[in-house]
């Protein structure tokens, strides 16, 4: 467009730059002599001063025409030139602005990112202050069982110097207040013992826990204690909720069965009872967590005879060790 309207003032400056010229053509005669032929005549050589200074004139508007549409046509170059500079300059600030603009996108996810971790930082440190932590504690050595047979044959033997009272004697003997017959184990006997086990859990945290299942394994384990023992199988617990700074006492399910030569490896350090256990329970918040620990019930002789041997089951006492660091965690 503004190259057509440079076309145009060039156009009109030309014709302009014509209309003299035109105009003496259109005054002189069509043809004949003219009254004033004669003064003319006598005039011709001023005549031909007079065209030969318009040919000039058309020389120089035609000059300057020329040069007006050159001086047109330079500036229309240079505002061509001036609007692609405009157009390279917004195009560069638009792309900066876009460029600026997806920094700050970038910038707000991350202040989101940080802020959601943030949040979920705040909401576990308080989850985890006031929540349920359960702990094991220790509740006492193994102790050895006696089968009904032995119980009553001690019965037998009391009753035999106390005739008198046997009834009561018997009673005693075999029930002892409701509770079966609990013996400790005071020295070695020929074929197998029978131990069981008693441990505590503490809830030492600032909520109460609901213990959901337990599972627990109580058996002699050769030394050192082996670390690929397959997963405990876990029994559904119904008990009421372990308040904050409460403990309670948990029996071992199972009876540890230990044969002669198993007692022997136990005072070789060879040898011992592991108790093995996984509790689980949830917090007020509704979260499922694991306790889960690994005991070893040691009794090694306590010293060296003169001939080598150890001393005996008598003379040993029971030392608890911890298991295996791959059957501890707590969620």
């Amino acid at each position: 467009m503004r190259l057509l309207c440079v076309a145009l003032l060039s156009v009109g400056l030309v014709a302009h730059a014509q209309t003299p010229a035109d105009a003496i053509l259109t005054d002189a005669p069509e043809g004949g002599h003219h009254p004033g032929s004669d003064q003319h005549e006598a005039h011709a050589p001023s005549d031909e001063a007079d065209t030969g200074g318009s040919a000039g004139n058309d020389q120089k508007d035609a000059s300057s025409a020329e040069q007006g549409g050159q001086d047109g046509t330079k500036l229309a170059e240079d505002m061509l030139e001036a609007n692609r500079e405009v157009a390279a300059a917004t195009w560069w600030l638009v792309c900066w602005t876009a460029v600026l603009v997806f920094i700050g996108g970038l910038v707000g996810i991350g202040q989101l990112y940080l802020m959601r971790g943030s949040l979920r930082a705040s909401r576990e440190a308080v989850t985890n202050l006031e929540r349920a932590w359960i702990v094991p504690e220790f509740g006492g050595d193994p102790t050895g069982i006696i089968a009904i047979d032995d119980a009553l044959e001690e019965a037998a033997g009391k009753l035999a110097a106390q005739r008198f009272r046997r009834v009561s004697a018997l009673a005693r003997a075999i029930f002892k207040r409701g509770e079966p017959p609990i013996i400790e184990v005071n020295g070695p006997q020929d074929g197998p013992m029978g131990l069981v086990v008693e441990y505590k859990l503490a809830n030492v945290g600032r909520s109460p826990a609901r213990l959901t299942a337990i599972g627990c394994e109580f058996t002699y384990s050769p030394l050192p204690c082996p670390t690929n023992l397959p997963a405990l199988e876990l029994e559904t617990e119904r008990q009421d909720p372990l308040a904050p700074g409460k403990r309670r006492p948990q029996s071992a399910p199972h009876v540890a069965v230990v044969e002669d030569h198993e007692r022997a490896d136990m005072l070789a350090q060879e040898g011992a009872i592991r108790l093995r256990v996984v509790v689980v329970y949830e917090d007020v918040f509704g979260i499922r967590r694991e306790t889960a620990f690994c005991w070893l019930f040691l009794r090694p002789s306590l010293r060296i005879t003169e001939e080598g041997a150890g001393t005996g089951w008598d003379d040993s006492e029971w030392i608890l060790l911890d298991g295996p660091g791959d059957y501890f965690w707590q969620t």
